[in-house]
């Protein structure tokens, strides 16, 4: 049943209303329109993106994605995006060395990109070299000092909200539990003191949306299933129907997979 829950919540907001399968059915109706506009990179890279999402939850598409990044790649090699996504594929095909490679090289060529430098970071941690994981995250900080010159070296975080959730994420695929669990946490020590540092584009912008700090306790909750913590998955699985009465049905069935 846990892995049952689980599936449950890494799919929930994915799922809602039916967005997968919507997606599904507007790749079946681009498929003609693939054939016809594949030299237009524009509209290739909105079908790749497309693409990524859904290789996520159905694996059949990775091959797929993959095969229109490549053909991508021959008309345009020094499109940096398209060397990106390829490393999102190659994480999903578990190709943990290519998708470091991947992101060495393109930021070898731009330093100066926070984008960049987290993506480094999370196939750093990947790939299991906290060296480099350390260094991008330093070369964020750095980044965003020389672009603010009000933000002191003495700020306890140089990454958005979204950028930490980012890296919990990651760390919490490869099992690294307790680190995952220090940047949850910290997400919600920096709301909750509303010293709130972030970008428009980050989807813990607003004005501390309920739903996006209950998923924080969805995932902590997550984690400490994973950890055997009853007491503690029960306690955040509560905390984010608090906060948010609409995940009770799967926080619910959650509950039910530990008494189980």
């Amino acid at each position: 049943m846990h892995a049952i829950s689980y599936q449950i919540l890494l799919k929930q907001h994915f799922d809602q209303e039916g967005a997968l399968q919507f997606m599904q059915a507007t790749v079946d109706e681009l498929r003609d329109e693939i054939g016809k506009r594949s030299y237009d990179l524009e509209f290739m890279t909105k079908v790749i993106k497309l693409f990524i999402k859904i290789a996520v939850y159905e694996k059949k598409y990775i091959p797929l994605t993959e095969a229109l990044i490549n053909k991508c790649m021959r008309i345009n090699p020094e499109y940096q995006w398209l060397h990106m996504v390829m490393a999102d594929v190659f994480i999903l095909k578990e190709d943990y060395e290519s998708a470091f490679t991947t992101v060495k090289k393109v930021v070898d060529q731009d330093q100066g990109s926070v984008e960049k430098q987290l993506k480094l970071a999370s196939v750093a941690i990947y790939s299991s070299r906290d060296d480099v994981v350390k260094q991008a995250l330093e070369n964020i900080k750095k980044i965003r000092i020389s672009l603010d010159k009000n933000i002191t070296s003495k700020k306890k975080s140089f990454l958005t909200l979204g950028e930490l959730y980012q890296l919990a994420k990651v760390y919490g695929e490869m099992k690294h539990y307790a680190v995952a669990l220090q940047y949850l946490n910290e997400i919600l020590t920096i709301v909750s003191e509303e010293k709130m540092y972030f970008d428009q584009d980050s989807m813990y912008y607003a004005r501390r949306k309920k739903r996006n700090i209950a998923q924080i306790h969805v995932d902590i909750a997550e984690i400490y299933l994973k950890l055997n913590d009853r007491a503690a998955t029960i306690r955040e699985a509560e905390n984010a129907v608090k906060i948010y009465p609409g995940f009770s049905d799967n926080v619910k069935l959650l509950i039910e997979s530990i008494n189980k």
